[in-house]
């Protein structure tokens, strides 16, 4: 389920990047609020149907989960088109909505 989530959602992104060339007056902006169960790849390990013991497939990986809760992992932010110089380095994630004021400001938006 993970890898196709992730196959749909780089087709969608790869939607709105050409949009945005073509739309070079558009911000957009990629990220999550929390990272959830501490995904990792490592071995695929299987049971060897002669001895029980279980062995690694070397040509495969597995992805495994930590926890099934929220992790202290800290979430990339990306951002493509106009402003998208306001997100780079690392911050609270609560920043990002300064920085999409911040943004609209810079296109011109009146903010109060």
């Amino acid at each position: 389920m993970m890898v196709e989530e992730v196959l749909d959602f780089d087709k969608t992104i790869g939607v709105v990047m050409n949009f945005i060339k073509k739309n070079p007056n558009t911000l957009l902006v990629v990220t999550a609020d929390h990272e959830t169960g501490g995904a990792s790849i490592g071995k695929f390990m299987e049971k060897d149907p002669n001895s029980g013991k279980m062995k690694e497939v070397k040509d495969k990986v597995q992805i495994n989960f930590i926890d099934g809760q929220h992790t202290a992992a800290l979430v990339p932010v990306f951002a493509m088109g106009k402003g998208e110089e306001l997100f780079s380095g690392v911050y609270p994630n609560h920043t990002i909505y300064h920085k999409l004021v911040e943004a609209l400001k810079k296109s011109g938006v009146n903010i109060k």
